[in-house]
């Protein structure tokens, strides 16, 4: 996050608290830290949950949140919402490089932020990114990355219907040169992530 942001001091304080620190900058992308910002001082509470291994989450979701009283007080408050992030989803991804640099726990922390601060939506039907994918490409183009092609996974050629219980599917990214357009893959096992039996097998981070 400080590499795509670029704010060496990002973090965390002792109450858990997200700090975006100096506002001295190093590279790294506008938008995002557009995107940090109003997370921080927007209206709603986000919490960061480590859902790794879980069956129902792949890389990453948003659930709703609720407060446990039931007070008038906590009819005040503000909604809260819940980031899961599979942390060891994402250590079972491989592939180019150009990809995996613009695949990671960041990217998809960033992806699930936007869902929650700007109510975007992902691509219920194949063929586009939707409006949170297009934001988060500005950002890996500004950070002069490979950005992402599809919001929908496909399986590898082969994979799908072989008798071998790995199912490989892979997610495309694509980088512009002024002499060509280069294609890099990013590939991992469905059966151990999961996401097979989302709608219309819909890749990873939603």
């Amino acid at each position: 996050m400080r590499a795509i942001t670029g704010w060496p001091d990002l973090g965390f304080d002792q109450d858990g608290a997200l700090r975006l620190g100096r506002t001295e900058t190093s590279g790294g992308s506008q938008t995002a830290r557009n995107l940090l910002s109003k997370a921080v001082a927007g209206g709603n509470v986000i919490v960061i949950e480590d859902a790794s291994n879980r069956a129902d989450v792949a890389f990453g979701r948003v659930v709703e949140g609720r407060w446990t009283r039931t007070d008038d007080a906590v009819k005040r408050k503000p909604p809260v919402y819940i980031i899961l992030i599979d942390f060891a989803d994402f250590t079972h991804v491989m592939g180019d490089r150009a990809a995996l640099v613009a695949f990671n726990v960041g990217w998809g922390l960033l992806h699930e932020i936007d869902h929650v601060v700007h109510d975007s939506v992902d691509p219920v039907r194949e063929g586009g990114l939707g409006e949170c994918e297009d934001l988060i490409n500005r950002m890996r183009r500004e950070c002069g990355l490979a950005e992402r092609a599809e919001y929908h996974f496909t399986f590898v050629p082969g994979s799908n219907g072989s008798a071998y219980m790995t199912k490989l599917v892979r997610l495309a990214f694509e980088q512009r040169t002024p002499e060509m357009k280069k294609r890099y893959w990013v590939v991992w096992d469905a059966n151990l992530v999961g996401g097979l039996d989302e709608h219309n097998q819909v890749a990873a981070v939603r």
